[in-house]
C-alpha cells in the first residue's frame, strides 16, 4: 500500500499572494475565514450549488492584463439564466458588470489588432431574436451590435490582424444557394408548417446526445470582412464549406478550437468529419482554405479562392483535432491527433503538418498521456501543453526539439482542473479558469520565472475573481479528500482513490459514518480535483456520509496502458479495484460503518453499479443514473457506435460472446438489494429503455425499487429545479438504508 497523508496533514487551499485586481473584492471580509474555513451557519447542499454564480468564459488583453468575462446565474426558482458580461480594467482594479441589457453573453474573445473585446448574445435589436455578434469598447465601455444576419451564429473568432469574422452556423445543404443562411431561415420556416413531424434519413446521426437530428443539416464555418462601421450581413458572408456534410465545429461540443486563422489572415483551417458514417467512425480530419481579400471603396470584402478545401490530415484515420497556425510561418500548421480509428479515447498528441508539401511530423510519440490543449509560445520551440496527469490538471512547458516526453518537459503549474488559460504578452503571468474540490470555477492567475523554478501548485494561484464570495462565506469549510494507492494484486499497477469523511460536527473517535461507493463514467473519465454541479460528493459528505471514489483501471490520467486496460475488460479488472479500496477503507477508518454501503454511479458507472448488483451481496443499496443493462443492445441502439465497438473490440455480430459476457442484464436472476434507478427522456447516449429495463426486472424480482424518470434531461440532470429532485430523491434513498 502507497498512502498520502491524511486530509489533517494535507496543505489546506491558501493564496500565499493576493493579486492586485482582487485587492478589494474582499475588504472587511477575513481572509483565513474566506480560504481557511469560515463559520459556521450554512451547510453545503444542491440549493447552495445551484444558487452558485458559474464562471463562463474570459478574454485577456495580454498587455494591459484586463480581462472580459462571462458569469452565468440562474433566476431563483426556475430553469432559466443570466450570462453577463463583467470587466477588470487592469492591476488595482475591481470587475465592474458592463453592458447590462446584454443577458446571454457568450463566446468572448479580445483582438489585439482592434483593441477590442467581441462575443455573441441574442439581439433585441434585429426583426427576429438571434444570436449575434457584439463588440465591447474597453475606452468607453460600450458594447455595439455588428450583425444583422437571418439566423444564429455561435463560435466566434477575429484573424489576427482584425480585418476578418469566422463564424459558425447551422445551415441545409440540399438546395444550396448563394444566401444559405436566409435559405436555412426559409426552410426551417416551411418544416415547421407542415402537418406532420416525420423524418427520413439515409446516414449519418438520428439523435445524438440530445439533439434531434435534421437530415441536411450541418454546422458551417463563414467568413465575413469584420467592417470599421456597419454591419456584417449576408451579402459579404462566405460559406467555407459549400456542400460538406459536416460539422465544423463538430457536434455536439466542438468550439473555437475547432478553426484558427493564419497570423496574415490568409489561410483558415478547420476539423469535421464528412461522409455518413460519423456514428461508428472518429475520422475528423484538419483542412484549409485560402482566403483572398479585395479591398473597395464601400468596404473590405473577402472571397475564398477555391470552392473545395483541401485535407491537409486524411492519411490519419483517427481523430485530429485544434488546428493552431505558426505565428511566423503561414505553411506550418500545429495540431492534436489520435493514432486509433474508431476511437474517442486514444491519446492525443502534438503533430505539425506543412500545408504544401502535406509533410505530417509526430512531435510528441513517446509522452505517455494525453494532450488537452496547447499553447505557441513565441520561440516555437516552446510549447505550453494543458493535460491531466494523476487526476489533476498541469500545465507542461515542452521544448520541441529535445522531444515531447513526461522527463523532458517541466510542470509549470498542477493541481485542481484547469478549463481555460491564458498568457501575458512577455510570458511572465498565465490566467486561468482553476476550480478544485473546494471551490468552483474562478480566474487565477501564476507569475511565471523560467530560471530556478520548481513546480507552482494550486497554493500559490493568485485570486482574481470571487464570483461566489457573499454566498460561501456562510458555507461551513469543504475539505480536501484523502488520496491512497492500492497495487492491484492481478497487475501490480497502482490505484489511485480519493477518500471523504465529515468533518463539521463529525467525531471520528466516536461517530460513524455510511460509506458510499462513487463509480466514475467514461469509463476513461477520472475522478479528479474538480468542481461539479451534479455528481459533488462535498453535497453527500456534508449529509454525514463517507464518499469513496476510486480511478480503477480504464481512468485516464494515469497513462497509456493504465488507460487502455479496461478495453474488454470492463468489469473483472475495474471492480476488483473498487471493491480493493472498499475493503481497504473498512479496514484502515474505524469510523467507516462496515455495514452500511451504497454504490452509486452514472453512465458507465451506472453500468458498473449494474455488474455490482448482480455479482455482491454485501452492499447496502444501489443508485443507478442512466447506466448500461442490456449491453447486447446498447452496441446498437447507443448514438456513437464507434465507442462500444472500440470498447469491446468489434460490433455485435462480430465479439457476440463479449458483449454477453460485460451484460449486466444476464444477471438480473440475482438482484436482491434495493436500487434506485434515474433516467433521461433524452439520454441518446444510453437509450431510456435501459432505465426502464433495469427497473421492470428489479419489480419482476420483488426488489425494493424506484424510478426517477427526466423527460426533458439528457446524459446529465442540468437543470436547476430537476437538479433539486434529483439530489432530493438520492439523498432521502441514501437516508433509508443507510441511516434507517
Amino acid at each position: 500500500v502507497v498512502h498520502y497523508g491524511s486530509a489533517r496533514r494535507h496543505k489546506m487551499l491558501t493564496v500565499h499572494h493576493f493579486h492586485p485586481l482582487a485587492k478589494n473584492i474582499f475588504q472587511g471580509m477575513a481572509f483565513a475565514w474566506l480560504f481557511l474555513g469560515w463559520a459556521l451557519s450554512v451547510t453545503f447542499d444542491v440549493h447552495e450549488n445551484i444558487k452558485l454564480r458559474r464562471l463562463g468564459t474570459f478574454a485577456l488583453n495580454p498587455k494591459a492584463e484586463a480581462i472580459l468575462f462571462t458569469q452565468s446565474e440562474y433566476v431563483q426558482g426556475t430553469d432559466s439564466s443570466h450570462s453577463t458580461l463583467y470587466y477588470i480594467s487592469g492591476p488595482e482594479k475591481e470587475p465592474i458588470q458592463v453592458c447590462p441589457l446584454n443577458v446571454h453573453a457568450s463566446n468572448v474573445l479580445y483582438s489585439s489588432a482592434n483593441n477590442l473585446y467581441y462575443f455573441t448574445d441574442i439581439s433585441s435589436a434585429l426583426d427576429s431574436a438571434v444570436n449575434a455578434l457584439y463588440s465591447f469598447d474597453p475606452d468607453t465601455q460600450l458594447c455595439t451590435l455588428l450583425s444583422n444576419l437571418p439566423v444564429d451564429i455561435d463560435a466566434i473568432k477575429v484573424s489576427p490582424d482584425g480585418s476578418l469574422l469566422a463564424f459558425s452556423a447551422d445551415v441545409y445543404i440540399y438546395n444550396h444557394t448563394n444566401r444559405p443562411l436566409t435559405n436555412t431561415k426559409l426552410e426551417q420556416e416551411r418544416l415547421a408548417a407542415l402537418p406532420y413531424k416525420a423524418k427520413v434519413f439515409t446516414e449519418g446521426y438520428m439523435r445524438h446526445w440530445d439533439e434531434e437530428a435534421w437530415p441536411g443539416l450541418y454546422r458551417h464555418l463563414f467568413v465575413a470582412p469584420l467592417p470599421m462601421t456597419g454591419l456584417v450581413t449576408e451579402d459579404t458572408v462566405v460559406d467555407i464549406m459549400p456542400g460538406f456534410d459536416g460539422d465544423a465545429p463538430l457536434k455536439p461540443f466542438g468550439g473555437t478550437e475547432s478553426f484558427a486563422f493564419s497570423h496574415d489572415g490568409s489561410r483558415l483551417a478547420f476539423t469535421t468529419q464528412i461522409g455518413g458514417h460519423k456514428q461508428w467512425m472518429t475520422n475528423d480530419s484538419i483542412y484549409y482554405v485560402d482566403i483572398i481579400r479585395h479591398a473597395s471603396a464601400a468596404h473590405r470584402s473577402v472571397r475564398i479562392s477555391s470552392t473545395a478545401p483541401t485535407c491537409l490530415t486524411c492519411t490519419n484515420d483517427g481523430r485530429d483535432a485544434n488546428p493552431v497556425f505558426s505565428s511566423t510561418d503561414p505553411d506550418l500548421l500545429y495540431y492534436l491527433s489520435m493514432n486509433e480509428p474508431t476511437s474517442e479515447s486514444d491519446m492525443l498528441r502534438l503533430r505539425r503538418v506543412s500545408v504544401s508539401s502535406q509533410e505530417i511530423n509526430d512531435l510528441s510519440p513517446s509522452f505517455d498521456g494525453s494532450f488537452d490543449a496547447f499553447t505557441l509560445a513565441r520561440d516555437e520551440d516552446v510549447v505550453f501543453v494543458l493535460a491531466h496527469i494523476k487526476a489533476r490538471a498541469v500545465i507542461l512547458q515542452c521544448r520541441i526539439s529535445l522531444g515531447i516526453t513526461m522527463d523532458t518537459c517541466t510542470t509549470v503549474f498542477t493541481g485542481g482542473e484547469v478549463s481555460q488559460y491564458e498568457f501575458t504578452a512577455g510570458e511572465n503571468r498565465i490566467y486561468m479558469s482553476l476550480s478544485s474540490f473546494q471551490f468552483p470555477a474562478d480566474i487565477f492567475s501564476l507569475p511565471l520565472s523560467f530560471v530556478d523554478r520548481s513546480t507552482l501548485t494550486i497554493s500559490e494561484a493568485e485570486r482574481v475573481t470571487a464570483i461566489n464570495a457573499d454566498i460561501m462565506e456562510h458555507w461551513d469549510k469543504l475539505y480536501r479528500p484523502e488520496e491512497f494507492y492500492l497495487k492491484s494484486e492481478i497487475d501490480g499497477a497502482l490505484v489511485h482513490s480519493f477518500f471523504f469523511h465529515p468533518h463539521n460536527n463529525f467525531d471520528t473517535s466516536r461517530d460513524k459514518c455510511p460509506l458510499i461507493l462513487y463509480v466514475h463514467g467514461g469509463p476513461e473519465s477520472p475522478w479528479d480535483d474538480s468542481w461539479s454541479y451534479r455528481w459533488n460528493p462535498q453535497i453527500l459528505v456534508e449529509q454525514g456520509y463517507c464518499v469513496l471514489a476510486t480511478n480503477f483501471h480504464g481512468s485516464g490520467s494515469f497513462g497509456e496502458e493504465f488507460q487502455k486496460s479496461i478495453r474488454q475488460h470492463w468489469f473483472d479488472i475495474p471492480v476488483d479495484d473498487t471493491m480493493s479500496a472498499w475493503k481497504y477503507v473498512h479496514e484502515t477508518y474505524s469510523y467507516v460503518d462496515k455495514e452500511k454501503t451504497c454504490a452509486m454511479g452514472a453512465s458507465y458507472g451506472g453500468t458498473h453499479v449494474n455488474w455490482l448488483m448482480g455479482h455482491t451481496d454485501n452492499i447496502t443499496c444501489f443508485i443507478v443514473h442512466d447506466g448500461i443493462f442490456d449491453l447486447t443492445s446498447f452496441g446498437l441502439d447507443t448514438d456513437e457506435l464507434f465507442f462500444v465497438i472500440r470498447e469491446m473490440g468489434g460490433p455485435v455480430w462480430e465479439q457476440f460472446e463479449m458483449y454477453e459476457r460485460w451484460n449486466p442484464a444476464r444477471s438480473a436472476k440475482n438482484f436482491s438489494k434495493p436500487a434506485l434507478v434515474i433516467h433521461g427522456g433524452k439520454d441518446f447516449r444510453i437509450h431510456e429503455y435501459h432505465g426502464i429495463a433495469l427497473f421492470q426486472s428489479l419489480q419482476l424480482r420483488g426488489v425494493p425499487s424506484r424510478f426517477i424518470y427526466f423527460p426533458t434531461q439528457s446524459h446529465w440532470v442540468w437543470q436547476p429545479q430537476e437538479s433539486v429532485v434529483w439530489h432530493t430523491e438520492v439523498v432521502a434513498w441514501l437516508d433509508k438504508y443507510l441511516k434507517e
